[in-house]
């Protein structure tokens, strides 16, 4: 088999897989939002899940696994967006309000 072909391969089994963990994530969220009354903002942990998906779609179509400015661009803010919503969701599931 091609090199390429199977790195191609690797790339979207990779993309697959991180999309699968968002998307437990997401779920996390969803549960903790019906459980606590609380606006999780859930929903746009899909935002990510697509970002990292057209990354990964991206690169796997140039034949290449970096270096794309347009790639690069979709990661990075794919990544700041997750690390907004996982901060968010942690701070939301561990502070919580003191009963006076």
């Amino acid at each position: 088999m091609n090199t390429l072909v199977v790195s191609q391969l690797f790339l979207l089994l990779t993309a697959f897989a991180l999309a699968a963990l968002l998307w437990l994530m997401l779920l996390i969220a969803r549960f903790y939002a019906r459980f606590s009354s609380q606006a999780t903002g859930h929903r746009w942990f899909i935002v990510p899940i697509i970002l990292y998906s057209l990354a990964a779609i991206r690169y796997s179509s140039i034949d290449r696994s970096a270096g794309d400015p347009i790639a690069d661009a979709l990661l990075a803010i794919g990544g700041i967006m997750l690390a907004i919503l996982s901060l968010r969701l942690h701070h939301q599931m561990t502070h919580h309000k003191r009963a006076t």
